[in-house]
């Protein structure tokens, strides 16, 4: 997760396509041009040392001024070619970023800006491509330049007759010396293309050697739902000075429901993340029964989990894949998933109903119909723990309603830890665990909070207060 969030979406994807395509390049036609070229320029060095290896000696003369100009031009080809795959991926993400935000740039008239800003990204695009062009064009002349040296001096010596060669061998030799000079400037050529390859292959094989993941380590046994046990948890992202979590402790015990609240910045969502392991404690442990979860594994743990968040993602298909996406069991079907999420009404509208495709990330569905699909994933996963991150709060007040119904249905069937800013949502939870950035503040049902008339008390006071109200 930490791996996502410090390298924008945008630059990943421009490495999968430029710097991808960057490698093809390099290891098919630049490698065929430099066998085929290659050999060729040998075959034409023999014919010439067999014709006069005194005269073809001065080709060996050059050769240390040949590898400097190569070394020196190659080495900053490929810097320049790493900068040109920076600012490749700089161009994709102000791109992505204005198409993406089309709506807003339209309300506050921000075409200027983003003008702007594809502008810049573009210029430093457009010098970057300049001074590697320009450094390759400048290592080609110099080289066709000093290769050409050994030819002038032997029509040098020709002129004055002391080569001591036939007509024929002489011809032979310059023949030859004349045929080589193309090859050597199409394997100068060639270079610039192999330099780039090089360097898009740094990064690829870079975000390659990342680690990944282990997904089959361990063992899960398990015959019954567990409780999840958070153990004197602490943990802080490498980039802050202090915790976002500091010795947080709690369980969700089967079947309940417990919802954690707090302000912004508690770490609400870090606890998912803790849960799901996309991120590890940095002190304390997270227990699955008597088991710690970072000895079980992976695959299977996060099986036991389904998820319906506040930005509910769905992928250009159509409704069916997205509701049965990551289902491992066919306990029930899609329409009948459809059905307990109460999507069926407006699924059986769509001309091709479940099999309708629904566009970019559901464009054309309404945010409460977005939802109800994520639900309908969430039942047709059957998985023993459901997790509710803010699942309601994009919506209005009669759409929340109605969701909140559906997922009230679906908290009966799943052990369910909730995240919420909305106190109203989570009033019947089992347990409500109130955080603040010490940790920890109270714990209880509504009515027990409630009661002590405390922090969540407060908490839920000025929540429910109406925005307007003096």
């Amino acid at each position: 997760q930490q791996f996502f969030k410090q390298h924008a979406s945008s630059k990943l994807i421009a490495m999968m396509t430029f710097n991808i395509e960057q490698m093809a390049s390099a290891a098919t036609d630049a490698l065929v041009t430099v066998f085929r070229e290659g050999f060729k320029a040998l075959g034409l060095i023999a014919v010439m040392f067999y014709t006069s290896w005194q005269l073809s000696c001065l080709f060996l003369v050059i050769a240390p001024i040949l590898a400097m100009i190569g070394r020196y031009s190659s080495r900053r080809m490929r810097q320049l070619g790493h900068d040109v795959q920076e600012t490749v991926a700089d161009l994709t993400h102000v791109t992505k970023e204005a198409v993406e935000a089309h709506d807003l740039i339209k309300v506050y008239e921000g075409y200027s800006q983003e003008i702007n800003r594809v502008k810049l990204a573009t210029q430093a695009n457009y010098s970057r491509e300049m001074r590697l062009v320009t450094t390759g064009s400048m290592a080609t002349a110099l080289i066709q330049i000093v290769a050409s040296l050994p030819l002038a001096v032997i029509m040098m010596i020709a002129m004055g007759g002391s080569l001591g060669l036939t007509a024929g061998s002489f011809s032979a030799l310059v023949a030859a010396m004349l045929m080589l000079l193309p090859s050597i400037n199409r394997l100068t050529r060639v270079n610039a293309t192999l330099q780039k390859g090089l360097a898009s292959a740094n990064v690829v094989f870079d975000v390659l050697s990342e680690k990944q993941e282990d997904l089959k380590v361990g063992c899960l046994d398990i015959k019954s739902i567990q409780p999840l046990i958070f153990n004197d948890v602490s943990f802080g992202y490498d980039h802050h000075e202090r915790q976002v979590i500091n010795h947080l402790s709690f369980t969700v015990v089967p079947g309940e429901t417990v919802a954690i609240v707090g302000p912004s910045g508690v770490g609400k969502s870090t606890i998912i993340s803790l849960i799901l392991r996309f991120i590890n404690p940095n002190a304390g442990e997270i227990y699955l029964g008597d088991t710690p979860v970072n000895t079980t594994n992976l695959k299977q743990y996060r099986q036991l989990f389904s998820y319906v968040g506040q930005d509910v993602h769905l992928f250009s298909d159509t409704i069916a894949c997205n509701v049965a996406y990551g289902a491992s069991n066919d306990a029930i079907s899609v329409r009948q998933a459809l059905t307990m999420a109460s999507a069926l009404d407006f699924v059986d509208e769509l001309p091709d109903a479940e099999n309708s495709r629904i566009g970019y990330r559901g464009y054309t569905l309404s945010g409460g119909q977005k939802q109800r699909i994520a639900i309908a994933r969430a039942f047709m996963r059957q998985a023993p723990f459901l997790i509710l991150d803010e699942a309601t709060s994009a919506l209005d007040n009669h759409s929340e309603r109605e969701i909140q119904q559906v997922l009230d249905h679906l908290m009966t069937q799943s052990t369910t830890i909730v995240i919420a800013h909305r106190l109203s949502t989570v009033q019947n939870a089992d347990k409500i665990i109130v955080l603040g950035k010490e940790g920890v503040i109270e714990s209880g049902t509504h009515e027990e909070l409630m009661h002590q008339a405390s922090y969540y008390a407060d908490l839920y006071h000025v929540s429910n207060r109406p925005v307007c109200a003096p």
